[in-house]
């Protein structure tokens, strides 16, 4: 379905807005489950240049397209819900210009490769959700422009391994989420930067071993599963910091 964008009036102002769109003021748009798998933007069908909050969940994007945000105006976006589309694939100008973006959700789409400089353009970016994709391995800088990062959901994928240095960059992550994918190993140094994790879950994968290490430097810890594993022995060490948790 390909849609014409007019604009909308309300009994207070004129707020530029898609017509199948909701906006609710001039920062919060919703366009979701629509079903729409492509978009014919006229020059009319622009939202306001305020809008902060945009949620195109549930439709049916197989791809996005820059050129398509530009002419939107919604590089001012702080939180942008892409979740439960058909998106394939993230490039390195998909999200180019949304130097301002905070929070995104890309979660249940069929996202099988991201590229490694893909989120270069979003340094601000506190919130990322990746679950639910087809996710098989990520690039070992991927997220190293993101130094902001607070909330990291990469869980119901397939990724069978994590590279020691994917989070070095990410010091401030407070919640991180590998569950449901086919890890077989944590490497000691994957966590040793993230003095502030809280968050932890490693639950339904085949990892078979922890070692003491790992979490050394994760004093703040608050929760941590890993339930559903192939564990076959835990450190000690592992085990009185789980029961202080």
């Amino acid at each position: 379905m390909f849609l014409h964008f007019p604009l909308h009036q309300t009994k207070a102002e004129w707020i530029q807005c898609p017509r199948v769109c909701y906006c609710s003021n001039r920062t919060v748009a919703t366009c979701k489950d629509l079903k729409i798998d492509g978009i014919n933007m006229a020059k009319e069908g622009k939202f306001e240049t305020e809008i902060e909050q945009l949620d195109f969940s549930g439709n049916k994007l197989s791809s996005i397209n820059p050129n398509t945000f530009s002419i939107w105006n919604v590089f001012n976006l702080h939180a942008f819900n892409l979740s439960g589309n058909n998106i394939l694939n993230i490039t390195r100008i998909t999200f180019s210009g949304f130097s301002y973006l905070e929070n995104l959700d890309l979660s249940n789409n069929n996202i099988s490769w991201i590229d490694c400089e893909a989120f270069e353009f979003t340094p601000r970016m506190t919130v990322l959700h990746l679950r639910s994709n087809r996710l098989t391995e990520i690039c070992p800088h991927i997220f190293s422009s993101l130094e902001n990062l607070r909330h990291l959901d990469l869980s119901h994928n397939m990724l069978s391994s994590i590279q020691p240095d994917t989070l070095h960059n990410n010091f401030v992550l407070e919640w991180l989420s590998l569950a449901n994918n086919r890890l077989t190993e944590i490497h000691p140094d994957t966590l040793r930067l993230l003095r502030h994790l809280r968050h932890l879950d490693l639950s339904t994968n085949m990892i078979s071993s922890i070692q003491p290490e790992t979490l050394h430097n994760n004093s703040v810890l608050e929760w941590l599963s890993l339930a559903n594993n192939s564990l076959t022995k835990i450190h000690p060490i592992i085990v009185l910091f789980e029961t202080k948790l």
